[in-house]
């Protein structure tokens, strides 16, 4: 089990990680996805700078990322692998994201 089961006795809602070994560029592309997804960045008129765009709390759904929060982002991230029935399918989410 190893260290997703030390973050979440730690009091952390939730890790992602690997099952299994994966390629470094496709992880980097999933990563990438995953972050770009759940994290958007949005220039904003009033102040010329970055704001979040999304909530990071929120806890979403699967089903091919319609709905917002961690899980949702990383069922949406998992068709940017080249791979995404091997690569993609090894990545999951420990715990429930509140």
């Amino acid at each position: 089990f190893g260290s997703p089961i030390d973050l979440l006795l730690g009091g952390a809602p939730a890790a992602v990680g690997a099952l299994w070994d994966v390629l470094g560029g496709d992880l980097e592309r999933l990563a990438l996805a995953l972050l770009q997804r759940w994290l958007p960045l949005h220039p904003t008129a009033a102040n010329g700078g970055l704001r979040s765009g999304g909530s990071v709390g929120e806890a979403g759904g699967g089903g091919g990322g319609g709905g917002g929060g961690l899980l949702g982002a990383l069922a949406a991230a998992r068709h940017a692998c080249e791979l995404p029935y091997l690569t993609g399918a090894a990545i999951v989410c420990y715990g429930v994201p509140t």
